[in-house]
């Protein structure tokens, strides 16, 4: 049996059942949409970092594999010095 319209038309609207069930309901959906957003937008973030670092380490050992080795003959008399004493 019915409530009345009496009784229901006394009841504040934060009273009113529905109104509650519709708080509820929207702030879980709500809080599983934030976090489902979250998650994609971290996951996000690291792959566009990780092609980053892919698309420079590319570049890196083209850049590298550009440059000519210099002869040995060519290496400054300092610098083998340098590397004698870094050996010994």
């Amino acid at each position: 049996m019915p409530a009345p319209p009496e009784a229901v038309d006394g009841l504040k609207l934060w009273h009113r059942f529905h109104i509650r069930l519709s708080l509820l309901y929207g702030t879980l959906v709500l809080a599983v949409l934030l976090s489902v957003t979250a998650f994609f937008y971290v996951r996000g973030v690291a792959s566009e970092r990780a092609a980053l670092a892919a698309r420079l380490r590319i570049g890196a050992t083209s850049l590298a594999a550009a440059i000519a080795p210099v002869p040995s003959s060519r290496v400054s008399s300092s610098a083998r010095r340098v590397d004698q004493w870094m050996l010994a």
